[in-house]
């Protein structure tokens, strides 16, 4: 019998979701349209490298039917059966994309991030995962699961082996110990880790699975495994499963927050794949309706959806089961001071312009400076007022550290395109932003481009040196006081002015990851500010824009209304 794309349970799931048969989230949506596109489009164009592999697809569909599960009210049954969507997706996508020009090598699929509700049997569905990539794994390779602790990693292994018990047809094809699972046929194999990256030296891992990677703080196990994969022939694979946990820096989440930027068009990565079930910002909570967006298994099922409400009703009662329900079963994650992000990047990108579109001789500027203390990222933004248009042109630059490929690989950013595209500049050794050549930059702009300076902002705490060596050039600097009591006013005419349509700027990437990283907090007054400890990633070309928006915001701007942006 043939087997067509009308057989693949992951795309007709993906399909309802985009087509709104199937409430989903923002970033679900996202990712859904991706995979079709693909299907449809991408992989019949020459320049898309990949091709999805329908003969792959009807042998892990095969497979499927001889993987039975273990326990519940399925038990004993082809895990096939009884597949959902959201499953269906993740392991079509995993398995099926090959390269055109090497079918043997690197499949599509590196990372994967799944982010689901608690009770969504993820490690059901990580145990047959690591079934199928063992079946069907090179000779001799090794497969691990780890977790911050080796009993959370031991769950993962111990579904594994309840399904084999409970799948006769595949049984036969692996070996249990305590250690590890041996797939006979190949002798590759899976073992569970500790979660001590210091331990985790020496392997040679094709892939990994990390169970509830939100409960880490840090990136240093991942870190330690994906070194472990540095030296693998042939395919890798990277996957990170986890619900939200009560931390507001955790290893997951950064993984979840580069991926949105990822799906927002900010940043291009074609190697990642990722299902990040949460509610949408605004949504209310308390509507079981939209449950479905965290949790995509239990709300399909009655008996799914009554537990959940079982446990809403308990949450009503306690405060702090109702923290344990938004932030667990919803995937909220709940700060303690209000944090939320700053400007849709979607909008922003509408007000993109081309790089000639402007022309800056004889203008007045004011430029705003974010200056770091040692290896993090520094800015230079130049604004300018049209007081006809009632319009801000702005142009800003970012200077970093001479460690330019390990900066791209932390942030995931390609510095190199930035520097040529003249958007970022080398400033100093590998440790530190040498100020003064942030110094003679300054002293460029009036003749490069035909203005006059007219003040220059800056916060004290790393720019006094510099303020004092500009002040001595003749220029007028002003300390802008790092606090929300200043900070609000330029902060919502950047936000009110992205928001009206009158914000532009020029073709620069890297200011909209900033734009991308940005989170803000509300103080006691609930004024609004960008907060450079909470953000994910880079802003300090926002700060150092909002920074010049104070100086013009003082002088001239106080007045009017009906206010408008250009951001070059």
């Amino acid at each position: 019998m043939e087997f067509t794309y009308e057989n693949l349970k992951g795309l007709e799931w993906a399909k309802e979701v985009v087509e709104g048969k199937f409430i989903a989230n923002k970033w679900v949506k996202l990712e859904c349209k991706k995979y079709i596109d693909r299907i449809e489009t991408l992989q019949h164009k020459e320049d898309f490298k990949f091709y999805f592999n329908l003969k792959e697809a009807k042998i892990i569909y095969g497979l499927l039917h001889f993987i039975n599960l273990a326990t519940g009210h399925c038990a004993n049954k082809p895990f096939v059966e009884n597949m959902v969507g959201y499953q269906a997706f993740v392991i079509e996508n995993v398995f099926c994309w090959f390269r055109k020009d090497d079918p043997t090598g690197q499949k599509m699929v590196e990372e994967v991030y799944l982010q689901l509700g608690r009770k969504s049997s993820k490690s059901v569905l990580s145990a047959i995962i690591e079934l199928l990539i063992l079946l069907r794994a090179p000779k001799f390779s090794q497969h691990a699961i780890a977790g911050k602790t080796r009993d959370i990693s031991a769950l993962i292994k111990a579904d594994m082996e309840r399904i084999i018990k409970a799948s006769p047809k595949i049984a036969k094809y692996f070996k249990i110990t305590r250690e590890r699972i041996l797939c006979k046929h190949n002798e590759a194999f899976c073992k569970n880790l500790s979660g001590e990256a210091n331990n985790l030296n020496g392997l040679l891992l094709s892939t990994y699975i990390i169970d509830e990677c939100a409960n880490q703080e840090t990136q240093e196990i991942i870190g330690a495994l994906k070194l472990s994969q540095m030296s693998v022939q042939g395919s890798r694979l990277s996957i990170y499963i986890s619900t939200a946990y009560d931390l507001e820096v955790n290893a997951f989440r950064e993984l979840c927050d580069y991926y949105k930027k990822v799906l927002d068009g900010a940043i291009e990565d074609n190697k990642t794949l990722g299902l990040l079930f949460e509610l949408d910002e605004g949504d209310d909570f308390t509507d079981e309706n939209l449950w479905i967006k965290a949790s995509p298994l239990q709300m399909t099922f009655e008996a799914g959806r009554e537990f959940l409400r079982d446990e809403f009703k308990k949450a009503l009662e306690v405060p702090s089961k109702m923290r344990e329900f938004r932030i667990k079963i919803l995937n909220q994650y709940l700060p303690s001071a209000k944090v939320e992000g700053f400007i849709e990047l979607e909008k922003v990108r509408k007000c993109s312009i081309p790089t000639d579109k402007f022309n800056w001789y004889g203008r007045r500027v004011w430029l705003g400076l974010d200056l770091s203390q040692t290896c993090d990222n520094t800015s230079v933004t130049m604004l300018t007022y049209d007081e006809m248009t009632r319009e801000i042109v702005a142009k800003s630059w970012a200077f970093i550290p001479n460690r330019v490929n390990e900066k791209s690989i932390k942030e995931k950013v390609d510095y190199y395109q930035m520097i040529q595209d003249g958007n970022c500049f080398i400033a100093g050794d590998e440790e530190v932003i040498d100020h003064y050549f942030v110094y003679e930059f300054i002293l460029t702009l009036e003749k490069t481009y035909g203005v006059t300076i007219e003040a220059i902002g800056y916060d004290r705490y790393n720019c006094l040196a510099l303020a004092g060596m500009l002040t001595r050039q003749g220029y007028n600097c002003i300390e802008v006081i790092q606090h929300s009591r200043f900070l609000h006013q330029p902060t919502r005419l950047l936000e009110e002015s992205v928001l009206s349509r009158k914000f532009y700027y020029i073709e620069n990437p890297l200011y909209e990851i900033n734009f991308a990283n940005c989170r803000v907090q509300y103080d006691t007054n609930l004024n609004k500010y960008v907060t450079k400890k909470k953000s994910n990633g880079k802003v300090d070309m926002v700060v150092s824009t909002i920074i010049a928006l104070y100086l013009i915001n003082n002088e001239i701007l106080n007045e009017l209304n009906n206010f408008g942006a250009i951001i070059l």
